[in-house]
């Protein structure tokens, strides 16, 4: 419990230091990362993960 305590205080001092920086500066550009690649496994990354699936069926995307 103490380690997640000590995990969060310094998210939110690294939170509060990211938001007085870009206060100062409002043309500090604004970068992010995608996890879904890392997190979740999806069939149109690399479809050859899911070839022994016999029901492609839930690997379709529909829109």
């Amino acid at each position: 419990m103490r380690s997640h305590l000590s995990h969060c205080f310094w998210l939110l001092v690294a939170l509060c230091f990211l938001y007085r920086r870009a206060a100062a500066d409002p043309r500090l550009p604004v970068r992010a990362v995608n996890l879904g690649g890392w997190l979740v496994t999806e069939g149109w990354i690399l479809p050859s993960l899911f070839d022994g699936i016999p029901n492609k069926d839930l690997l379709v995307i529909n829109v």
